[in-house]
């Protein structure tokens, strides 16, 4: 009799156990905005830490982790970066952006993100001082713009060539912004070519005389007709544009080899 009241009593007490959830609501008091790409935020998050009542909870130990998505809440892995601190890598929940919160608040700085585009929308999680997650909250909608003219950057490398036939691959260059965007509005400049590295007697050629150094049009600089007389390996050509950078105005390919052609 007494293991069934003993039995009874602990399955009402399981019954009766109460479901506590976290008294916590993270709020986005202030949200992302004007973001260029691989330019840290104009305007950065800010997140504070109330209770469901509305009410500050300053002496919250924890921290925040922040992180893009899309709007259906999919992941959408273009790294958050902090400026001076090193990338995600993706997929690596522990190697998120965080930041601590003092006084109730994660206040984040040096935030950006590199690829321009539309739909980018920031989710905050929230961690206790024993990494157990308390909350989480999602940004409002926000555009990364492509930024201002920053660096030469290679599009196409090189690539398929056989001696005396042009490269199956001609050489595409663009204007990019600190994030590697191209920078479509740019119409002026040009982009020269010469080899930089290959066998002895190799040289670069062009079918047009004139191919060596090309116009920038809407951000990019595309080569044709280049090819180089002599089979081998360990070949590299550098680029240079006249256009006036903060960055790199000079690109150097990647080795490639050119095979025996056709006869």
């Amino acid at each position: 009799a007494a293991a069934t009241i003993l039995a009874a009593a602990t399955i009402l007490i399981v019954f009766f156990q109460p479901v506590v959830g976290w008294n916590i609501e993270l709020v986005v008091s202030t949200q992302a905005a004007d973001a260029y790409g691989g330019e840290p935020f104009s305007t950065q998050p800010i997140i504070i830490v109330n209770n469901r009542q509305g009410i500050l909870q300053s002496t919250f130990l924890g921290r925040v982790t922040v992180q893009s998505i899309t709007n259906d809440d999919y992941v959408k892995f273009e790294p958050v970066w902090k400026t001076g601190e090193v990338i995600p890598i993706k997929d690596g929940d522990n190697t998120l952006i965080s930041e601590i919160v003092v006084n109730g608040q994660a206040i984040f700085s040096g935030l950006g993100i590199d690829a321009a585009g539309e739909g980018y929308r920031l989710k905050f999680v929230l961690y206790d001082e024993y990494d157990i997650i308390m909350g989480s909250v999602i940004g409002e909608e926000f555009s990364v713009q492509v930024g201002q003219p920053y660096k030469l950057g290679m599009i196409v490398p090189p690539e398929m060539a056989y001696g005396g036939s042009p490269f199956g691959n001609q050489p595409v260059l663009a204007i990019q912004d600190r994030g590697g965007n191209v920078v479509a509005t740019v119409n002026e400049g040009h982009v020269s070519v010469q080899l930089q590295s290959g066998p002895d007697g190799a040289m670069l050629r062009c079918k047009n005389d004139d191919g060596f150094t090309v116009p920038i049009k809407d951000g990019f600089a595309a080569f044709s007709d280049l090819f180089v007389n002599e089979k081998g390996s360990h070949y590299s050509l550098r680029f240079n544009t006249d256009l006036p950078l903060d960055a790199a105005t000079e690109v150097i390919s990647n080795d490639f080899s050119v095979g025996i052609g056709p006869p």
